[in-house]
């Protein structure tokens, strides 16, 4: 007898950053309540392009669609085991009896309407708009981040680090190809805010002669660096000078993860694009924090700069806080108290030879590398350990269960290698009565100087998972875009076992792809 399915629904509010936040959390939640099969119908931003770009792919979302059919999923309460809204904190809007059937989902909306009914609280779900500063004051002396915020407790282990996998779509080769990336080093810089505050300008922009000074220093001293704009538009964006290549207005979101991703740095201030980069584990930004409070949006592992200019952060003190510096000058001080200098002091040294001294994320590296070896090397496969683990820019790491169907593996065809779905790769295929595809890419493997794999030692493990059943000390080891890295003959064999239904143990690194 299968898991019992509950299906929820969910509201999640904000510009595409805050809905990337949020994603991350539903992504989490889906993970942690294991005891039930979780539908999340989400209804998200109000572009369909913010919405595929965020939740397309994601294993998580059963269903997907525009925060104006948020209504359309509440007139239909009764399909629904929870309705909830996700900003800050998750709002319980309908609970039914079909919650039960999780004792671990159940358990969780009891811990959201407690702390909803708790008095210290009541600001928030009264006010939200008002509420704010107050909620990131108490969240900074918590030691929370925008990414965890809404995990009441801590329960479901959100943490500072994204979980959820981002995917993309397009050949990424190609995408660097069309824009004349292709094999450069490149810096990509956005300077611009949400289109709906209808101006070019803002307090949260650092000053565009800034930008400007900036790029001529990294042009003088780093020559080898292409300089990248990008920006929705030229109507939202101002052209920065001297830029290699100007992409304002060119993309579409799957171009920005493909050149977010493959930059060697982005420099911007506190928007979406830098939550993406961090989504994609793509490397350091360089951000620039003014109004809005770093301890509390900036990321482990970035360049975050701000200044002492002014003794406290002003993010939502007033309703024009945005347009309007509360000092009442034009020019706002936390802003311009950042200089070029102070930029080009802060990533100098990793333009220069990758020495990220300063960056948390970067510095881990080498000794989460070694540390996965030290303590996990024995459930790993050996040949992996000792000839590639070394080679990857693993900076997180975690056991976990994950849904069998959502990996994916490289698959060589004679001349590349192509990612898959776990179902369509040969080795799968193999047991489900097609054995020809298997021993037909095992023919094409015979050109790898490297190939360890063979028919014959297939069947080897084959026989011995039959007989022995699978070793709980070996995992498959995957990234958290559910690529597998180690264990595709494992992973085909479990799903071809257990199900394409099926959950499977799994060490999850995260890593630069």
């Amino acid at each position: 007898m299968g898991k019992p399915k509950i299906k929820i629904g969910v509201k999640v509010a904000g510009g595409f950053g805050t809905v990337l936040v949020r994603a991350n959390f539903l992504h989490c939640l889906f993970e942690y309540v294991d005891d039930a099969e979780l539908k999340i119908f989400a209804c998200g931003h109000i572009s369909p392009d913010i919405n595929l770009a965020i939740f397309n792919r994601q294993p998580s979302i059963a269903w997907y669609g525009s925060e104006r059919e948020w209504d359309k999923l509440r007139s239909q309460k009764e399909e629904y085991a929870l309705l909830f809204e996700l900003d800050i904190y998750p709002k319980v809007v309908y609970v039914s009896e079909k919650i039960q059937k999780s004792v671990k989902l159940s358990a969780l909306v009891e811990l959201w309407e407690k702390f909803r009914n708790d008095i210290r609280n009541q600001l928030y779900f009264q006010d939200l708009r008002r509420s704010k500063p107050y909620e990131y004051s108490k969240l900074i002396i918590q030691g929370k981040t925008i990414l965890n915020s809404a995990d009441i407790e801590d329960v479901i282990g959100v943490g500072r680090e994204y979980r959820m996998p981002v995917s993309i779509i397009q050949n990424e080769e190609a995408v660097l190809e069309r824009f004349g990336l292709c094999g450069k080093k490149y810096i990509t810089l956005q300077r611009g805010i949400n289109p709906k505050l209808g101006t070019t300008e803002n307090n949260k922009l650092w000053p565009l002669a800034y930008f400007n000074e900036l790029i001529q220093k990294i042009k003088t001293e780093f020559p080898e660096y292409t300089i990248v704009q990008l920006g929705e538009s030229a109507e939202h964006c101002v052209k920065l000078d001297d830029v290699d290549v100007n992409l304002l207005g060119c993309t579409a979101w799957d171009d920005i993860k493909i050149l977010l991703k493959n930059a060697y740095l982005h420099i911007d201030g506190e928007c979406g694009m830098v939550h993406l980069r961090k989504a994609l584990h793509a490397g350091p930004s360089l951000v620039f924090f003014g109004p809005t409070p770093i301890d509390l949006f900036g990321y482990d592992g970035n360049f975050n700069l701000h200044s002492d200019a002014c003794k406290h952060w002003c993010a939502e003190l007033r309703d024009d806080w945005e347009y309007h510096c509360l000092l009442d000058v034009e020019k706002a001080p936390c802003m311009y108290a950042i200089t070029p200098d102070m930029a080009m002091s802060a990533i100098k040294g990793y333009l220069a030879s990758g020495d990220t001294s300063g960056v948390s994320e970067f510095l881990l590296v080498k000794h989460v590398n070694d540390e996965i070896a030290q303590t996990l090397g024995y459930r790993l496969d050996e040949d992996y350990v000792a000839n590639y683990l070394n080679d990857s820019e693993i900076w997180d790491y975690e056991i976990k269960n994950v849904p069998v169907a959502a990996l994916k593996v490289s698959v060589y065809d004679g001349k590349d290698w192509d990612w898959l779905p776990l179902a369509e790769c040969p080795a799968y295929l193999y047991l489900s009565g097609k054995p020809g595809a298997y021993a037909h890419n095992m023919k094409l493997r015979d050109n790898l100087e490297d190939n360890k794999h063979s028919v014959e030692r297939y069947e080897k493990l084959i026989k011995d998972i039959e007989a022995n059943d699978f070793d709980e000390n070996k995992l498959v080891l995957i990234s958290s875009s559910y690529r597998v890295k180690d264990g595709q003959h494992r992973a085909s064999i479990w799903m071809h076992k257990y199900g394409k239904d099926s959950t499977i143990p799994v060490l999850m690194i995260y890593m630069r792809e």
